[in-house]
């Protein structure tokens, strides 16, 4: 959405809609398609935010912690966790691609889920916790390369193609990436970053 002095520039239509002060609560749509250009939300609000947030920092423990599929070809079984995709394309030299999957499957989504928990309790709490502004551009910076729903779906694909040259079995692994990949999709709708920006700069109401 580009904003103008006056105006915002709608995502859908592209019609021009006057700039209006809104209430905690309120969202600001567009006059001919009805698209929600921005949102006000309440403090109350963020809640569910920091408990999807809190709750998808424990599912990615889990989901590093246990292997996702056993994979079974000519008799020998190899167990495989996320982090075997970077150990082995670390080992066949490809060190750059190595270094962008460990960073979108793990590292990103860790500092989306722990900025996003910081940021919606410090606007629960009136912005008061130090340093929430920082680590909301932290957030902006870092959400589109949490790409957890991705990795989710690669799994698939990849058990489809193992499938075809030997025996693939799920692990518990599989389940708590399952779980991820909703909470980072939750998050997507619940967490609004302009609306956290308006708290923090002291615009939000009480919360």
């Amino acid at each position: 959405m580009s904003t103008g002095a006056n105006h915002h520039s709608c995502h859908q239509c592209g019609s021009r809609v006057p700039v209006v002060e809104l209430k905690p609560g309120e969202a600001l749509r567009c006059g001919l398609c009805r698209f929600v250009l921005k949102r006000k939300r309440r403090s109350e609000s963020f809640q569910p935010a920091c408990a999807f947030a809190i709750a998808g920092l424990l599912f990615l423990a889990l989901a590093n912690i246990y292997p996702i599929m056993n994979f079974s070809v000519a008799g020998n079984t190899q167990a495989n966790e996320i982090i075997t995709g970077v150990r082995v394309l670390l080992a066949q030299g490809y060190w750059p691609i190595a270094l962008l999957v460990c960073f979108c499957a793990m590292l990103a989504p860790t500092v989306y889920f722990a900025g996003v928990a910081y940021v919606s309790l410090a606007c629960m709490t009136g912005g008061r916790l130090p340093a929430a502004g920082f680590l909301l551009g932290l957030v902006r910076g870092v959400q589109p390369w949490s790409l957890v729903p991705v990795f989710a779906a690669a799994c698939l694909v990849a058990v489809v193609k193992l499938d075809l040259i030997g025996t693939v079995a799920w692990q518990p692994g599989i389940g708590w990436i399952a779980l991820l990949a909703g909470c980072a999709l939750a998050l997507g709708s619940l967490f609004d970053p302009d609306a956290a920006a308006d708290v923090l700069r002291g615009k939000g109401g009480n919360p």
